[in-house]
Formats: C-alpha cells, structure tokens, sequence
C-alpha cells in the first residue's frame, strides 16, 4: 500500500470505489475514533491518579488517635490550597464531630480528603445505627460540652452535611466552597456543544442517508 493516496487506501480497505463525501465521513469516522482512544487513555490515567490521592488522603479516627490525624489532615488541607482560617475551623469542626460521635460508639471513623470542582471537603463515614451528630441535644446547661458543640455546629451549618447511605452514617465538613462552579458547567456545556457541532458536520443527514441505501 505504499505509494497510495488516502482516497485509495480507504478504497482499498472497504472493497469498493467511494465518493468524496463517503471518503470524508469514513475519516471523520476515522478521527474521532482516534480521539476516542486518546480521551479514554487520559481517563484511565486521571482515574488511577485519583485512585492513588485518595489512598494517601484517607485516615483513621479514633479518639486517643485525633491529634496526630489532625497534623496529617491539616497539611492535605493547606495542600489543596485552603486557606489558614479554613483549615483551622474544618480542624475544629472534625475534632467536635469525632467526639460527639464517639459517645454513641467507640468505632473509629473513616475520614477522606478530597478536591471536587473546586470544592474541598472533608467525608467522614462510619458504620453502626443511624446517628446525625448535628441534631440539637436536649442539654440545656449553657456551660456543657453538648451545648457547645450545638452552638458551634449551628454556627458553621452551611459548611456541614449529614446523610446515610449503604448502611453508614456519612458526614461532610466542606473546608472552601469554589467561587467558579459556575464556569466548570459553562465549560462543560461548551465542550459538549462543540462535540456536537462536530458530529453534525462530520455526518449530514444526507451522507448519513446515501450511506444507508447502498
């Protein structure tokens, strides 16, 4: 096949003459596969990127054992680029979270730092019954540790959240909420509209259709 012009070695490979539309679709075709294969090899390697950050940025948190995680914590949280002030009170805010939930059960709790569209949060996660750490106590000594915890949580309530899911007691403390989430949806929308664009010049209706009949 050296020597071969594209047109004729697309021809040579499908057995048959094709015209300059056919030719222009079977490369199209062609190229996107190629871009298919490329994207799914990045992927793959953003995927197993992730996969090893968060293997480094999961830790176990016991009561005696919160000290030392907390150091760990705080240097995953000033690496991903949260402020001084935003890791002190996501410290702070754990910290309450763990004890709180450790007078129900000694279990020690999973906790994993991650990055997502800007946002970085902490997730805490454990088994057992189901227990939100963030419902109000009945204490009503103005000078307890549950009443405190009651106040401090109330005051950061938009930085947590609490759900159960698959049988674990699952809590979010968000350490800094993206300003930008707005133009990763605009970006996204972008790509596909351009994807799309694409696809419809690579494959007009009427190609599409003299393609079908033959």
């Amino acid at each position: 096949m050296i020597g071969m012009t594209m047109t004729q070695m697309i021809e040579t490979l499908v057995g048959g003459s094709l015209s300059s539309d056919a030719t222009q679709t079977f490369m199209a075709v062609i190229g996107i596969l190629a871009a298919g294969i490329v994207l799914l090899l990045v992927l793959c390697v953003y995927l197993w990127h992730i996969k090893e950050s968060r293997n480094e940025r999961t830790f176990t948190l016991t009561r005696d054992g919160l000290s030392e995680q907390s150091e760990k914590i705080h240097a995953q949280l000033m690496q991903l680029k949260a402020t001084k002030n935003e890791t002190n009170t996501t410290l702070l805010l754990l910290e309450e979270i763990v004890m709180r939930m450790h007078s129900q059960w000694e279990e020690a709790l999973t906790a994993r730092v991650e990055k997502f569209l800007g946002d970085v949060r902490v997730i805490l996660s454990s088994h057992g019954e189901a227990f939100n750490p963030f419902e109000r106590t009945r204490d009503e000594d103005a000078e307890s540790e549950e009443h405190l915890r009651d106040l401090i949580f109330q005051a950061n309530r938009a930085k947590l959240s609490y759900t159960r899911r698959n049988g674990k007691n699952i809590v979010t403390v968000t350490a800094h909420a993206a300003g930008s989430r707005s133009m990763y949806y605009t970006l996204g929308a972008m790509v596909l509209g351009f994807l799309f664009g694409f696809c419809m010049k690579a494959f007009p209706m009427e190609t599409c259709y003299e393609m079908s009949i033959r």
